[in-house]
């Protein structure tokens, strides 16, 4: 005795539902991978555009960051030096000075 489901029927139709009519549901399957795939690789060359840009512009602020620094450095250096400098200049004038009061004091003892 053979026996059969009471819902093969049901069965049959929720299988074509889900799964399509036998070709016509698998190129339609097909198709949708297909455009998937596609739609995947032209994200992913998007997303490595958007990656070497941002690498780009991180090299940049690094590089900038860099300069500024640099310049900083510089900057502090070029003040030493000018304090260096304005010192000298005040030591000369002062040993100029002590130097016109000797003259000074020597002349006056010798009128």
């Amino acid at each position: 005795m053979e026996y059969t489901c009471s819902k093969e029927k049901e069965i049959d139709k929720l299988t074509v539902a889900v799964f399509g009519n036998g070709k016509k549901g698998l190129i339609s399957i097909m198709e949708g991978m297909v455009n998937q795939i596609g739609y995947l690789t032209k994200t992913s060359i998007s997303i490595k555009a958007n990656v070497e840009t941002l690498l780009h512009f991180q090299t940049q602020v690094e590089t900038q960051e860099s300069d500024k620094k640099e310049f900083k450095q510089q900057l502090i250096q070029l003040n030493k030096e000018k304090e260096i400098d304005r010192r000298w200049r005040i030591s000369l004038i002062i040993t100029t000075i002590i130097s016109l009061i000797g003259i000074i004091i020597t002349l006056i003892i010798k009128i």
